[in-house]
């Protein structure tokens, strides 16, 4: 909410496949930046689920992190959980907005006539009140990505969506310094 000073800004860069059915998109008249739009506000929503659990002020609807034991990933509900520290993580945004950069993907077996992917380029800001955590965060929200994307989570984010699959990291940068930036959050 508003203006956040004296922090650090994290560009999380990675690539996704997202294949579309080409009737849906046609019947609906819907761009690849409709779908990519749509598909950013859920997969930011979800990470603000996980990360930002208690942003909705009711007891009863809390929701708690847990961590994967084997595999260090992320997920909301279950017994376990821990705690985001208020002072590190201060907020996510889904800006700069993702681009589909015109490479094409593979698409399931058999249905090349129906369906089209391509490869987009996926970008996420988060900004934290320390550089020292840079890699506790970077690391933990591009494995909740990548989960996310690889259990289907993010699929149901359009009606012309038939799978978002995680592809890879792209590289990150930091805005240093004592910036004014306004959150998503």
């Amino acid at each position: 909410y508003g203006e956040i000073s004296e922090t650090e800004k994290l560009y999380v860069y990675y690539n996704y496949a997202l294949e579309t059915d080409k009737s849906i998109m046609g019947s609906m008249s819907a761009s690849m930046s409709d779908v990519i739009s749509d598909l950013e506000f859920l997969l930011l929503n979800t990470l603000i689920g996980v990360y930002f659990p208690f942003c909705d002020g009711s007891d009863e609807n809390r929701r708690r992190m847990t961590k994967d034991e084997y595999t260090n990933n992320i997920y909301g509900g279950g017994e376990n959980f821990m705690r985001r520290n208020l002072s590190q993580l201060i907020g996510l945004s889904s800006k700069p907005n993702d681009i589909a950069n015109g490479e094409t993907c593979d698409v399931q077996n058999g249905m090349e006539i129906y369906n089209d992917c391509f490869v987009i380029e996926g970008r996420l800001t988060l900004t934290l009140s320390d550089y020292n955590l840079l890699d506790t965060y970077q690391s933990q929200i591009s494995a909740s990505i990548e989960s996310f994307m690889n259990d289907g989570l993010l699929d149901d984010c359009h009606p012309a969506v038939i799978e978002v699959r995680f592809l890879d990291i792209g590289l990150s940068e930091i805005d240093q310094g004592y910036n004014n930036a306004t959150a998503d959050l």
